[in-house]
């Protein structure tokens, strides 16, 4: 499982998947893990304490923060303001938890169709949200976790010890892409017909993703 800073990053989501399953117990519902902590890969094969650490080196403890939905929309928004290059700071998320990505769009205006645990992300709701004590002092730059107001818990685990025993939990493992994060292509601006109950509309992708419906 690679590392590399291009769409599915697998081994980003099996840490993450790890850290939601050593936080559940505090009712943390999904789990983010920033994609510059995420050290190195494995190969196929057994994993040795030796590789695990390479993974995450740093010792850093488990923390469940509680975010509202528009904090967590706008640390997301922070970690693809780059894209289509990744950052250090772009956020992997735990099974169940995906986002898309308009990369063409301004900053601050890129992520749509969030999903936390399953369901589409509100605003107002807050949610638990396991992440490395890192991130959630601000590393990486993510100054929206730091200075959340919600509640936060020190679950008394490391980062490498979530980790190890989620591979010896699930093992063996063969984690597979599931488009978690999805990076949307921008529309070409040409036109398309579609016939529905109502008639025929036309619908027009503009030069800036939009659409729009027409009524013939």
């Amino acid at each position: 499982t690679g590392i590399g800073r291009e769409g599915e990053n697998l081994m980003a989501c099996v840490v993450a998947d790890a850290q939601l399953a050593a936080c559940q117990k505090l009712g943390a519902v999904a789990a983010f893990m920033n994609l510059g902590g995420v050290r190195s890969g494995v190969d196929a094969g057994p994993i040795t304490y030796g590789e695990a650490i390479q993974v995450q080196p740093f010792n850093n403890p488990m923390v469940v923060v509680e975010l509202t939905g528009d904090e967590i929309k706008r640390a997301l928004e922070w970690g693809v303001r780059l894209m289509p290059e990744y950052s250090g700071g772009t956020l992997y998320v735990s099974k169940g938890t995906s986002y898309e990505v308009q990369s063409w769009m301004p900053e601050g205006e890129r992520i749509v169709n969030v999903v936390i645990a399953g369901e589409s992300l509100e605003s107002a709701k807050s949610y638990k949200i396991a992440m490395n004590g890192f991130l959630a002092g601000g590393g990486d730059g993510h100054e929206v976790i730091k200075t959340a107001k919600g509640a936060r818990q020190d679950s008394g685990i490391l980062d490498i010890d979530a980790f190890v025993d989620y591979l010896k939990a699930n093992s063996p493992l063969n984690p597979v892409a599931e488009g978690r994060i999805k990076v949307l292509k921008k529309a070409s601006g040409l036109f398309r017909q579609n016939l529905d109950r109502s008639g025929v509309h036309v619908v027009k992708s503009g030069n800036d993703g939009s659409l729009t419906r027409i009524q013939r």
